[in-house]
C-alpha cells in the first residue's frame, strides 16, 4: 500500500502485530526503518540528510501517520525531523489547510505553546493565528519560526491578564487584528477558540482553610470568568465563520475529587457546564472539552512542590519516576491528529490518552 505525491514515496510494510514503515524518497537518497515499538536509523548514504519538506501537502495513507507518531517519543532526533514530517502529513487532511482564524489563550508555555508552534504549519492561507499570555513577548521567536514555516500566516501576539478581565480591551484589541488585515467583512472556513489558559494558586491549603477572597477570585478570573468574556469577545469580533468550534482545555488530573484540586475541580466543572450550555444555545458552534493528561510541564511541577497533600506528591512524584508524563509536544501532535478527522462531537471530553493508544 502506497501513495506518491511530488516525488515522495511512502509505503507500509504490515508485519503481524508491528508496523514498520519505510519512508523513501523517489531518488532513493536515503531510507530510514522505524517501527511501533523501537527506532532503528539506517541510512544507506550518511552523506545525505533528512531534506526539509517545503511542500504545502504532503499527502499519506493513513497508516504512515499512525506510524510517524508512533516513535515521536524516541527522541531528538525524532523531535527535530520525524514530528515535522508528521505534521506536514496532516496538512493534506479536510480540517486543516483551510482559511482559518484561530485564538489560543495561555499560548506563552507548555502545552499552549507546542499546540501553536505545530498548529502553525497547518493552517491554511491568509489564516490569522492570535496567541494571548501575560507575558506575550516570550512568544516573539516563536512567531518567527511559525512565519518561516507558513510564509502566509498573520501571527499576532497579544498581553492579557486574565486575572484582571477587561472586556473592552480584549473587544479593541481583536478588532484592531480585524481592521489590520481588512477583515470586516470577510468569511474564514474555520473559527477555532482553545480555552488553554489557567492558574493552580490554593493549592496549599485544603478548601475548609481558604478565605482569601483575593486569591479566589483571581483564581476564578483566570479559570472561568475571563473564558467566558475573552470567548465573548472573539465570536463578536469573526463570528462569521463557516466552521465554529470552541476547545476547552480542561485542567489535568481534576477529573476525580483529591486534596489540592478543590479550586481546580471548581474550574473545571464550571467551563464544561457553561460551555455545554453555550452548545445547546448555539447550534453552529461545536464544543470540545480536551484533558491532555499528566505532562512534563511547570504546571504539573508547581503541583509537585506547592501541595498541601503529601500523597498527592508523592503520587506525581511517581509518575515522573515510573515515565507515565507525557511531553506536550507529543499530545499536541496527538490532539491535531483528532482535530484532523473531522470527526467531533459537541460537548463531548477527549481523553489524551486515549489519542495516544490509538496511535500507538
Amino acid at each position: 500500500m502506497s501513495t506518491k505525491y511530488r516525488g515522495i514515496i511512502f509505503e507500509i510494510e504490515w508485519n503481524g502485530p508491528k508496523v514498520t514503515t519505510a519512508i523513501k524518497k523517489a531518488t532513493v537518497d536515503w531510507i530510514f526503518f522505524f517501527s511501533l515499538w523501537k527506532f532503528d536509523e539506517k541510512i544507506i548514504n550518511q552523506k545525505h540528510t533528512l531534506p526539509c519538506f517545503n511542500e504545502k501537502k504532503i499527502w499519506a495513507v493513513d497508516g504512515v501517520i499512525v506510524a510517524l507518531f508512533s516513535v515521536v517519543r524516541a527522541g531528538e532526533f525524532v523531535e527535530q525531523y520525524l514530528a515535522p514530517l508528521f505534521v506536514r502529513a496532516m496538512g493534506g487532511c479536510e480540517f486543516w489547510n483551510r482559511k482559518t482564524v484561530c485564538m489560543i489563550t495561555g499560548a506563552s508555555q507548555n502545552f499552549g505553546r507546542a499546540l501553536a508552534e505545530n498548529m502553525a504549519s497547518l493552517l491554511g492561507p491568509e489564516s490569522v493565528l492570535i496567541l494571548t499570555s501575560r507575558h506575550a513577548s516570550r512568544l516573539g521567536v516563536v512567531r518567527q519560526g511559525m512565519y518561516e514555516r507558513n510564509c502566509r500566516l498573520h501571527v499576532h501576539l497579544l498581553t492579557w491578564d486574565l486575572a484582571k478581565p477587561n472586556g473592552d480591551q480584549y473587544l479593541d484589541d481583536l478588532r484592531a487584528i480585524q481592521l489590520a488585515h481588512g477583515l470586516r467583512d470577510e468569511q474564514f472556513e474555520l473559527g477555532l477558540v482553545v480555552h488553554n489558559a489557567s492558574t493552580l494558586n490554593v493549592l496549599d491549603k485544603p478548601v475548609i482553610e481558604m478565605r482569601d477572597e483575593k486569591i479566589l477570585q483571581e483564581t476564578l478570573n483566570v479559570n472561568v470568568v475571563s473564558m467566558l468574556v475573552t470567548n465573548a469577545c472573539f465570536w463578536s469580533v469573526f463570528g462569521q465563520c463557516e466552521q465554529k468550534l470552541i476547545v476547552n482545555m480542561s485542567a489535568p488530573l481534576a477529573e476525580s475529587t483529591a486534596p489540592s484540586f478543590g479550586m481546580v475541580g471548581l474550574g473545571r466543572s464550571s467551563r464544561m457546564t457553561v460551555l455545554n450550555v453555550l452548545a445547546l444555545e448555539t447550534p453552529d458552534v461545536q464544543v470540545l472539552h480536551f484533558n491532555p493528561g499528566a505532562l512534563d510541564t511547570s504546571w504539573l511541577r508547581t503541583v509537585i512542590d506547592h501541595s498541601h497533600s503529601q500523597e498527592i506528591r508523592h503520587q506525581l512524584q511517581a509518575m515522573y519516576e515510573q515515565n507515565r508524563v507525557f511531553k506536550a509536544n507529543e499530545v499536541a501532535l496527538a490532539f491535531l491528529r483528532y482535530l484532523a478527522e473531522n470527526e467531533i462531537q459537541s460537548g463531548v471530553e477527549i481523553d489524551a490518552r486515549q489519542l495516544i493508544q490509538r496511535c500507538c
